[in-house]
């Protein structure tokens, strides 16, 4: 399914009064509590006490409702890939339920559910990369290789954790009469499990041809479905997604999480409206740019589907498509 892309660049820009500092270190809207970078230096990684660790910070309004972000480091050690994404967060606090990766550094950064600006920590000519962030980045941290602090008087473990993807607990796919899978729940996916979809994409202003590409793929005991995709320009790939779709039965609809290369994280609900697969877009990009939107996924035939999509970026119209999908008979169809 087609997913918005080429998305608006990161940025933490300054704003309101300082709330907080620390040496050289100031904090322009929300002031972490805990492993708050040091003064002396700032770009450094602040190790955590354990792999599932409580992130805390000052609320400017203790009522108010806040958003986490947790990211991986890209290859230049700005912000990258999202690893975790916290909505309407209440009382200044969160506690990871999915584990750290031993030994791996991350950003990570609070913001009001109600803003689009992530909170961050004001250096004063600390790096060229600071510099480019405005003097500032979100605060770094380093998960503790053996899933404790190292300033934790413990053994460590003997063996290192490494998280895999799985769908959230919350959502339960539904039972089935009779059967112990819940492939019935998945039925409006069967055909186009399988193989691989690919289509071409409106060309930005510089002419160069745009395509994407789309997988569906069993879980086991077919109890969800991974999606996976690519979106080329020319030869060169622009943006990678992964994601989990799981059926929800209390709604009765699908749940689709998934992130992007780019830092984009979406959590899309979707439906059967007679043969056409519809799905309500929810995504936000690491700058907090939202977009919302409908699509709408029909198959056509065995190997041909269309897809079509609008989408509003912070509420204003930003892209129409209407494409149509592939995929390469040899591929096959799931018995």
């Amino acid at each position: 399914m087609r997913l918005k892309k080429n998305l608006a660049a990161l940025s933490f820009a300054a704003a309101f009064a300082l709330t907080g500092c620390v040496g050289n270190v100031s904090y322009p809207t929300i002031e972490p509590l805990t492993f708050k970078p040091s003064g002396m230096a700032p770009t450094a990684a602040v190790e955590v006490d354990s792999l599932t660790p409580t992130f805390k910070w000052r609320c400017p309004d203790p009522t108010e409702k806040d958003d986490l972000a947790i990211w991986r480091l890209a290859a230049d050690g700005s912000p990258g890939e999202t690893f975790i994404f916290k909505r309407n967060i209440l009382g200044g606090q969160y506690t990871l339920e999915d584990p750290l990766t031993p030994g791996e550094e991350y950003f990570w950064s609070v913001k009001s559910s109600a803003s689009f600006i992530w909170a961050k920590a004001n250096y004063v000519g600390v790096s060229p990369l600071g510099a480019a962030w405005q003097n500032g980045l979100p605060f770094k941290i380093k998960a503790p290789l053996h899933g404790i602090s190292s300033a934790q008087n413990v053994a460590p473990t003997p063996t290192a954790y490494v998280p895999q993807p799985t769908p959230n607990a919350a959502i339960a796919p539904a039972p089935t009469s009779g059967t112990s899978t819940n492939t019935s729940s998945y039925a409006a996916f069967e055909p186009y499990v399988g193989g691989t979809w690919s289509g071409s994409l409106p060309p930005d202003s510089d002419g160069l041809p745009k395509r994407m590409e789309r997988s569906y793929t069993w879980l086991d005991n077919k109890e969800g479905i991974k999606i996976e995709g690519t979106d080329y320009k020319g030869d060169e790939v622009i943006s990678r997604l992964e994601g989990l779709i799981v059926w929800n039965a209390a709604k009765g609809r699908w749940n689709l999480q998934a992130t992007v290369s780019n830092g984009t994280v979406m959590q899309n609900t979707l439906y059967l409206d007679g043969d056409t697969l519809v799905s309500e877009i929810s995504q936000m990009t690491k700058a907090g740019d939202v977009f919302k939107g409908h699509g709408r996924l029909r198959l056509m035939s065995p190997n041909v589907s269309s897809y079509e999509m609008s989408a509003l970026q912070n509420g204003e119209l930003h892209e129409v498509l209407d494409i149509r999908l592939e995929r390469p008979s040899a591929g096959g169809l799931v018995p």
